[in-house]
């Protein structure tokens, strides 16, 4: 199994009170706020989360 992302393990190590608050994305909504998000800037979904 490949090492797990950074990105994916954020979110997976948060607690329930983060994950209702979205406090895990955080990070992502500052960046947001200064420049247009990249692909890059995105969490990465867990496979459990992916389709098809």
């Amino acid at each position: 199994m490949p090492p797990t992302s950074p990105k994916v393990q954020r979110y997976q190590s948060t607690s329930l009170l983060s994950r209702l608050f979205f406090s895990y994305a955080d990070d992502t909504m500052q960046i947001g706020n200064t420049r247009q998000l990249d692909q890059d800037d995105l969490l990465e979904l867990v496979d459990d989360s992916r389709s098809g």
